[in-house]
């Protein structure tokens, strides 16, 4: 019972973090949360793993499929720290991708509404009183522990 629970957890934070960007696929509109932006990459993470474990090919074919909504939730990222998106091709120069990464993809949106649409987040009041529950931040972690646990060879 409790391997069925933690399987709809994980069904369900997969549904809403990978599969509701992959919704959005080519919308470069409105914002995303940082939520919204690294659940979608550490998601990504692990099926480009095995599938460049299993086949190059694969995984280049994934990784081009992937590509166009990766850049809309970069974009709709970027357009929640207010900014542009036409600077999200400087993400593949070294120097810039840095920058880019440890500033815009990192820090917080604006509060409210901005340039770009309302606020993901919803109102700073709602941020303010809303109490994330446990199982909400669950599926999130337990994917980085099988993912460390797969890459240092245990068996599960």
């Amino acid at each position: 019972v409790i391997v069925l629970a933690l399987i709809a957890l994980v069904l369900a934070a997969l549904n809403k973090w990978y599969l509701g960007p992959l919704g959005k696929y080519a919308k470069f509109s409105g914002r995303a949360s940082r939520k919204e932006y690294w659940l979608f990459t550490l998601w990504n993470l692990p099926i480009m793993v095995v599938l460049g474990l299993i086949s190059e090919t694969l995984f280049w074919l994934y990784s081009l499929g992937i590509l166009l909504p990766y850049l809309a939730v970069g974009a709709r990222r970027l357009h929640d720290t207010n900014r542009s998106a036409w600077g999200l091709p400087l993400s593949i120069v070294p120097p810039a991708n840095i920058a880019l990464f440890s500033l815009f993809f990192c820090s917080k949106g604006t509060d409210g509404d901005n340039d770009y649409g309302p606020d993901p987040l919803g109102t700073s009041h709602d941020r303010i009183t809303d109490e994330r529950p446990w199982w909400d931040t669950f599926p999130f972690w337990s994917l980085i522990i099988v993912s460390v646990l797969v890459w240092m060879g245990w068996q599960i």
